[in-house]
């Protein structure tokens, strides 16, 4: 299935013993609404709340060749080059090499959307009712499988919507279509577990015409695991007014069908976690209940009750009305009250929940409460341990694991990637810099200091454009900027701000970055259909 574009030589340099000895320590990195906005994908599902200007989401990095030519310092600056290569081929988002624009080296025809990253160096993808996995580096096919039985079948696989976690050693694959739907589960080296018939269940994001309607949502995770949001609320019922929303709610809850989030063995349907939303429908007040509700047309007078649920790094969650529950791949169950449930996820530091002083880091040792929300990066090299929380009034914070502030700045914005100490940030509270184009800023982990600002690194964020994917070779860090006719690839050096270089790409719309093993994969949409690109430097 794969074509391959040029025929090339790539230079690679193998570690030996002792150089896997140093990369040994090498970090790894650990993760939308399921009625309000639909599941594509993201990395971080928080990040979709911004505007189009400034929408990121998650991404990954490209494979490259280490070249050393003798001389003193040469010899050890390429030893130091080749060993950080090593490092950020175990880090979400992480490349090997950004000092030069990457190749096309490969293409395939595939479904858009859902491609997972496995062990060994491969990506599973769908074609049709098949699914495969795809060598990151070559594109060749190493194994296919079939898991539905017509081609209209809703097949997916993986560890649900913008997960960046660290390669599966085994995906969940789902296939049939709402109301039918049968779960396979697949090793990374394509061995077939087994399969098992979910019976009447929907796909996350389905459930919502015909007979599917109010079904149970299902949303591969981790390994062979399934996540099941129970007793979905229906987004497109009204009410007249705001005192029939809180009678419904009332309904529900005493009929006990308010929903619910449930982490199924994706094989044998074993339930190894439940909870469900506790939600007290007597203390909302008016405003409080308007805050869940969502209402249709300019009048302002049907409300209808808005669910949000999302994957997020080693957790699913779902709130309702400002009470929410979560579920961990590891099968503990976090209830909590909050709007603002896009901080919860798990990082190397902890499990993230929020928290009244802002987020707790839950820990082996315990509890540790965090003075604001929790800012991660998408793409993080680990070259600082600092963990980044917002301020109230939009500044930021470093905060060493223990909840001491080590900094505090006045800075605002986002960051989008942790590389060589420093934050790279889109600048401003929304993003939107000015002047030239889009503002970076570079802040320096250790103490916060501003290393640099600036407007004419990025191009200038359209109606047409916008921000779709970030890595980072732990010196660089490369920004993917989609256009409906294509998409823009541009590095910049995080210690200095400097552009190193920019290449424009003729293809279809970007959908997504994947990273699998320091490889760099790009699907665009072209001619109804999805097309995968292996990139190399």
């Amino acid at each position: 299935m794969a074509r391959r574009r040029q025929e090339r030589l790539v230079v690679e340099l193998v570690p030996d013993e002792d150089d896997d000895a140093a990369a040994a320590g090498a970090p790894s990195e650990p993760g939308e609404p399921g009625h309000a906005v639909s599941p594509a994908r993201a990395a971080l599902a928080r990040w979709r709340g911004l505007t189009r200007r400034t929408r990121v989401l998650v991404a990954a990095g490209t494979a490259v060749a280490v070249l050393a030519v003798g001389g003193g310092a040469a010899v050890a600056d390429a030893v130091g080059d080749h060993r950080r290569a090593v490092a950020m081929r175990t880090v979400a988002g992480g490349v090997t090499d950004l000092s030069v624009p990457p190749v096309q080296t490969w293409e395939a025809d595939v479904v858009p959307f859902g491609a997972v990253p496995v062990e060994g160096g491969a990506v599973v993808v769908r074609d049709g009712e098949d699914v495969l996995a795809l060598d990151a580096a070559t594109g060749e096919e190493r194994w296919r499988h079939r898991v539905g039985e017509s081609d209209d079948v809703a097949a997916s696989c993986g560890r649900g919507s913008g997960d960046p976690s660290a390669p599966a050693a085994q995906v969940v694959c789902l296939a049939g279509t709402d109301g039918d739907l049968v779960a396979t589960v697949i090793t990374a080296d394509g061995a077939v577990l087994g399969s098992r018939d979910l019976g009447a269940v929907a796909q996350w994001g389905g459930g919502r015409d015909g007979d599917a309607e109010g079904l149970p949502q299902v949303i591969p995770v981790a390994d062979d695991m399934l996540v099941v949001l129970e007793d979905p609320v229906d987004p497109t019922r009204t009410f007249d007014d705001l005192a029939g929303a809180r009678a419904e709610l009332r309904r529900l809850r005493e009929a006990g069908s308010l929903p619910a989030v449930r982490l199924d063995d994706a094989l044998t349907g074993e339930v190894l976690a439940r909870g469900e939303i506790d939600l007290d429908v007597d203390g909302l007040d008016g405003d409080a209940l308007a805050s869940c509700a969502v209402y249709q047309g300019a009048t302002a007078t049907s409300p209808s009750l808005m669910q949000h649920s999302s994957v997020m790094p080693g957790a699913v969650w779902t709130t309702l009305c400002g009470a929410g529950v979560a579920v961990t791949t590891e099968g503990d169950v976090v209830e909590f009250e909050s709007d603002d449930a896009w901080s919860i996820g798990r990082t190397d530091a902890g499990l993230v929940v929020p928290s009244p002083s802002g987020s707790t880091l839950r820990t082996d040792d315990g509890d540790v409460e965090l003075p604001g929300r929790l800012m991660p990066a998408l793409v993080d090299d680990g070259s600082d341990d600092v963990l980044l929380v917002s301020e109230e009034a939009g500044g930021l914070r470093g905060v060493k694991r223990d909840g001491t502030v080590r900094w505090s700045t006045g800075s605002s914005g986002w960051v989008l990637a942790r590389a060589g100490g420093v934050g790279v940030a889109l600048g401003g509270s929304d993003g939107s810099g000015g002047r030239d184009g889009p503002e970076l800023v570079g802040l320096d982990l250790s103490d916060g200091a501003e290393r640099w600002r600036r407007h004419d690194v990025l191009p200038e964020l359209t109606e047409d454009t916008s921000l779709v994917g970030v890595a980072t070779d732990g010196v660089r860090v490369l920004l993917a900027v989609g256009r409906s006719d294509g998409f823009e690839l541009v590095a910049v050096d995080a210690r200095t701000g400097a552009r190193v270089w920019h290449e424009a790409y003729d293809t279809g719309p970007l959908v997504n970055l994947t990273t699998v093993d320091g490889n760099l994969m790009m699907t665009t949409m072209e001619d109804g259909g999805g097309v995968l690109r292996g990139l190399a430097s």
